[in-house]
């Protein structure tokens, strides 16, 4: 399992920001390797982290040739005040509750 993980700190959202966004997350969704989004914010709501995983890398490297994404990292100094993208590799994954996750989380990924 792969991660990409989005950490960043908004700025201002406009149209052409919401319509890449949203081309951007139904893109992911649909190719077969998607697995599951994950988000979570600071208390303060300043720091935003989205964070999509993946089955495999080639899953990956379709949504960053995406047009759309291509787009959207053009204007990314315009919506956001400051960003970070990780990509990690998922060695394991466990806690209290599935949340609806694929099985294979619960199990050594590598």
């Amino acid at each position: 399992m792969y991660c990409c993980s989005f950490v960043f700190t908004p700025g201002n959202y406009d149209e052409e920001f919401n319509k890449l966004n949203n081309a951007i997350d139904i893109y992911c969704k649909s190719l077969a390797d998607f697995s599951h989004v994950d988000s979570w914010q600071s208390a303060d709501g300043n720091e935003k982290n989205s964070m999509y995983f993946f089955k495999s890398q080639e899953a990956i490297e379709k949504l960053s040739n995406l047009k759309a994404h291509l787009k959207a990292k053009d204007g990314v100094d315009r919506w956001y005040l400051d960003y970070r993208v990780d990509v990690f590799q998922l060695v394991k994954s466990y806690g209290k509750q599935d949340r609806g996750r694929d099985s294979s989380l619960e199990q050594n990924l590598l």
